[in-house]
This record gives C-alpha cells, sequence and structure tokens, in this order.
C-alpha cells in the first residue's frame, strides 16, 4: 500500500481531516471546532498528522499545545480497512517527535476501552479519569476499589476531578461511577512521558 503522511496546512485539507475524523467518530464535534482546530493548525501545523492514499484521508492524529506545556492528542484514528497497517502508530511518532522538539514532556489522550492495548504497547500508561460538577472528590473516592490515586483536583473551580491508576481497562468500574453519581463523567485517559 502506498500512503504518504502529511501535516494539515491548509484550509481546505483541514475540512477534509475534520470530516474525516467526524465520520470515523460518529460526531460533528470536529467540524463544530472548525476556528479552534484553525487556530491550533496555524500554531503548530507539526500537530496535526494525516495519511492520506490517492487524494484520500486514511487516518489522522491531531494534538495541539496547552497552556500547561503538555501535548494532548484530541482524535486518532484510521479508516476500518487500513487498520492494524501502522498508521496510528506512524501519525502519533511524528507528533512524540514533534513534542520532543518544542521540549513537551507529557502526551496525553483520552481512549476508548478497546484502544487502550494499543496505547500501551506504545508506552502509554493508562488511568481513569472521573469528574463531577456536583459531586465532592470525597464522594468520588468512597467508590474507589482500592485502586491507586494519581490525583484529585477541583478543574477550574468548579469540576470535582478524581483520577485512579488502571491494570487493565475497567468499563464495570466506570459504569458504577456513572450509575452512582448522576452527573458523573469518566474517561480513559492514556499518557506518556517523553
Amino acid at each position: 500500500m502506498f500512503y504518504e503522511m502529511k501535516y494539515v496546512r491548509d484550509n481546505n485539507t483541514l475540512d477534509r481531516v475534520l470530516r474525516f475524523s467526524d465520520r470515523m467518530l460518529k460526531t460533528h464535534d470536529f467540524i463544530k471546532c472548525r476556528s479552534l482546530w484553525q487556530a491550533r493548525m496555524t500554531a503548530q501545523p507539526e500537530l496535526l498528522v494525516y495519511a492520506q492514499a490517492s487524494d484520500e484521508v486514511i487516518a489522522v492524529a491531531l494534538a495541539y499545545l496547552e497552556d500547561n506545556g503538555n501535548i494532548t492528542v484530541g482524535v486518532v484514528a484510521t479508516e476500518q480497512h487500513y487498520r492494524k497497517q501502522g498508521l496510528a502508530r506512524e501519525c502519533l511518532s511524528l507528533i512524540e517527535n514533534r513534542a520532543k522538539a518544542l521540549g513537551v514532556h507529557l502526551i496525553a489522550l483520552g481512549s476508548a476501552d478497546s484502544a487502550v492495548e494499543f496505547y500501551e504497547k506504545l508506552g502509554y500508561t493508562s488511568q481513569l479519569l472521573i469528574q463531577s460538577p456536583k459531586h465532592t472528590v470525597d464522594e468520588l473516592l468512597s467508590l474507589n476499589p482500592g485502586l491507586p490515586i494519581l490525583f484529585t483536583n477541583i478543574y477550574d473551580g468548579t469540576i470535582h476531578q478524581l483520577c485512579l491508576k488502571l491494570t487493565k481497562a475497567d468499563s464495570g468500574l466506570r459504569q458504577i461511577y456513572e450509575n452512582a453519581f448522576d452527573d458523573c463523567d469518566t474517561q480513559i485517559m492514556c499518557w506518556k512521558a517523553i
């Protein structure tokens, strides 16, 4: 298979990549946030990576530099019939190389349960982030089955956060939190120190 790895450097390409991301993730979130991604493209186009074959976008990894100096990867996606060929790995590798050049020491991304093993093979560690605007950190801690606590926080003064170290993806634990606390949101986060 012949493909090219490229960076998003113009608005037409940005639109193609955002539409691809929305289609792959069955959402409209990325194209809705076009102006944010456009600003990110202007600031750091080397963090918006895609693979192309025959003028078709077949894989993406879109990242951005946070105010805290870390990089967040907002999306990683590969077209179904191109999976398991190393495209996502190569996209992330290009982002990691750029991160090193920028002096960044940490990359973070959210993960579906089914992708945790893939990220762990790339050196990422998985954690469960639990968030609630209504329930306190102590309330969130009450359901912890004994997993190591990585941090607690009150984000932006309103969102209570608890982060637990996972030994494996645990959708059951996520469901326990989401059922117990009506406003609770959980997400598997993967982190890599570079």
